[in-house]
């Protein structure tokens, strides 16, 4: 496995992963936007031919000091096997490098096994956001767990 800087020509990749392994996915818009010059993108990749295989992404937003999770995704298939601590870990080194002094997400109060990597790195909640977050296919809406790691 590799982690790299994702940049535009990822989106067909990171569009695909995007769409089956999220509830209420990103748009190709939205992941585009993503790009900006505060985006610190990163990508996991398995080696497979005849190109890499994205096994999963993170985007992340730098401003002042404070780094922020904004998506971060494994694919359906290579959930459950680590991967998503190997990539969290690897974002949280970047952060020191970029000098970021403390780390935000949030997280569907229902994603208890997210919840339980982000505690293992650290993580703490510091908030809730009520009915933040769509259920497909009904009117009914779950919270957002905010969670903050403090770093150095």
């Amino acid at each position: 496995m590799k982690i790299i800087e994702l940049n535009l020509s990822h989106i067909t990749q990171i569009v695909s992963v995007e769409q089956q392994s999220h509830l209420t996915p990103w748009s190709e818009k939205t992941i585009e936007g993503s790009f900006g010059s505060r985006s610190h993108n990163f990508g996991l990749f398995k080696k497979a031919k005849p190109l890499d295989e994205l096994v999963g992404y993170c985007f992340t937003d730098l401003v002042a000091g404070e780094l922020s999770i904004e998506n971060i995704c494994i694919a359906k298939q290579h959930q459950n096997k680590g991967h998503g601590g190997q990539l969290l870990g690897q974002v949280l080194e970047q952060a020191v490098v970029l000098n970021a002094d403390q780390v935000f997400l949030e997280v569907r109060a229902s994603n208890q096994a997210a919840i339980a990597l982000y505690h293992r790195y650290g993580f703490v909640e510091c908030g809730r956001r009520k009915q933040y977050y769509s259920i497909p296919d009904s009117n009914l809406k779950e919270d957002a767990i905010m969670m903050s790691l403090k770093l150095g």
